[in-house]
């Protein structure tokens, strides 16, 4: 499956939040599916 990131302005209202796929798994290879605990990291102002 895909990966997503919500926006919204509280925890409590994520499910009314925008979302963007950042990732998507291809057809077949090493990434095509079980995809564990994606992370984002905010380093130097900057996602």
């Amino acid at each position: 499956g895909d990966v997503r990131i919500w926006r919204s302005r509280t925890f409590t209202s994520m499910d009314a939040g925008e979302s963007r796929v950042v990732w998507r798994s291809s057809n077949s290879g090493p990434a095509c599916r079980d995809v564990w605990a994606p992370e984002l990291h905010f380093v130097k102002s900057s996602w």
